[in-house]
């Protein structure tokens, strides 16, 4: 309980320097743009991904130890299957332009994509398994499904940022 403790503390003090750091360099920085915190991908993201998850899976710390690693590789490999199956939807969104035959082969290679997706799972199932127990796997998959819909009820809930204001034009 006490390492938990430890690892919040962790985490939050690693979200307060991000987003310390994202403020400062978008101060001074004009070209830059401000980082909302639902950005995929981003360290702010992740961070917030990870304390959410190490706080619903109630993970000591060998078992986060161990666990982590495992995670990120699965969401690596996750994410390409995820474009994959991305550019193959775009690539039949305009039918005129998409002969029969393509769209058969489109068709074939999402169905691939998909069972990547459907091998990659069982994989990990086993993977995962072996670090956690059976109901600690069944918890992460319930934490990455509430985490998606906290993330979408603060991306409805929170204004988009203000527009950047055009450099003035100088006096000369």
């Amino acid at each position: 309980m006490k390492t938990r403790k430890i690892i919040a503390v962790l985490i939050f003090v690693i979200i307060g320097i991000t987003t310390a750091s994202a403020q400062h360099h978008s101060k001074h920085d004009q070209k830059s743009k401000p980082e909302r915190f639902y950005k995929p991908g981003s360290e702010k993201f992740k961070t917030m991904k990870i304390a959410y998850i190490t706080e619903k899976l109630d993970l000591s710390s060998s078992e986060a130890e161990k666990f982590w690693p495992i995670y990120n590789e699965y969401q690596t490999k996750k994410g390409v299957v995820f474009k994959e199956l991305k550019t193959l939807k775009r690539a039949t969104k305009d039918e005129k332009e998409v002969t029969d035959s393509e769209i058969e082969t489109i068709l074939n290679k999402r169905i691939e994509a998909q069972q990547k997706e459907v091998d990659l799972e069982k994989e990990y199932l086993i993977k995962f398994k072996s670090v956690i127990t059976a109901r600690k796997v069944n918890e992460l998959y319930k934490a990455e499904e509430s985490f998606k819909r906290e993330l979408l009820r603060k991306m409805r809930d929170t204004p988009p940022p203000p527009a950047p204001e055009p450099p003035k034009p100088s006096a000369n």
